[in-house]
């Protein structure tokens, strides 16, 4: 065998061998990762709007003119914000809102003869602060809310022509224990969550003073059913 003819079966030889060396340990290629899975958390601030219905029942009672009843329906609308925190698939937070009342109806006229007094009720303003306690299902929360609320009413207290056809105004700032409930979805991908909320608030009685003797003792409380948006920070 000539000098040419080793050399081509040296070189075919080793290209063998390279190519076995190969195909036992072929070339490392790039895989897709495989992280943990993100897991969706509700701690930290958040701010946000509402609006809805708010309905108020009141009972009222006078010396003059008995007892009597009502319910006012009307819109609310406002603003909230707090801070959740969760551990496991529980969370706890606090919230506090402040919303606008449009709610404005005479009470119902009281029973019997006569009817000496026509009160009509003005709602203005409303607030609450409680504490939250929920569980989640990853972005689904389900939470009650238990704390105290506020209303301010503007009350007016009117008088038949017998008695001078006097209109008393009083302003007056009631609250009381606060419980509610709801459900609140974070939007997947953004800083946003959509919520449904109900509150209701259990009031202190009041007492207004047309003239003496005649006082007017008032029992309200307020409902609340809401939709929100909360953007999360």
């Amino acid at each position: 065998m000539g000098p040419p003819l080793k050399a081509i079966v040296l070189v075919a030889s080793t290209a063998c061998l390279i190519g076995s060396a190969h195909a036992a340990d072929p070339p490392s290629r790039p895989y897709p990762g495989y992280g943990a899975p993100t897991v969706f958390s509700w701690t930290g601030f958040y701010l946000g709007y509402n609006l809805g219905a708010g309905w108020n029942t009141q009972r009222a009672s006078s010396a003059f003119a008995g007892d009597w009843n009502t319910t006012n329906i009307g819109f609310i609308g406002g603003l909230q914000g707090g801070y959740n925190y969760q551990f496991k698939s529980f969370v706890i937070g606090i919230e506090a809102d402040a919303d606008y009342l449009a709610e404005s109806r005479p009470l119902s006229s009281a029973p019997g003869p006569i009817n000496l007094v026509r009160p009509t009720g003005q709602w203005n303003w409303t607030a609450t602060a409680g504490v939250r306690l929920g569980y989640t299902f990853d972005n689904v929360l389900l939470f009650s809310k238990f704390g105290y609320g506020w209303v301010t009413q503007t009350l007016a207290l009117s008088t038949l022509p017998a008695l001078g056809s006097t209109t008393t105004f009083v302003s007056s700032t009631n609250g009381g224990g606060l419980i509610g409930a709801g459900i609140e979805y974070a939007v997947p991908g953004s800083s946003w969550t959509a919520k449904l909320e109900y509150d209701y608030v259990v009031m202190a009685n009041r007492k207004y003073v047309v003239s003496v003797p005649n006082v007017v003792t008032v029992s309200p409380n307020l409902q609340m059913l809401k939709i929100g948006m909360n953007f999360r920070m």
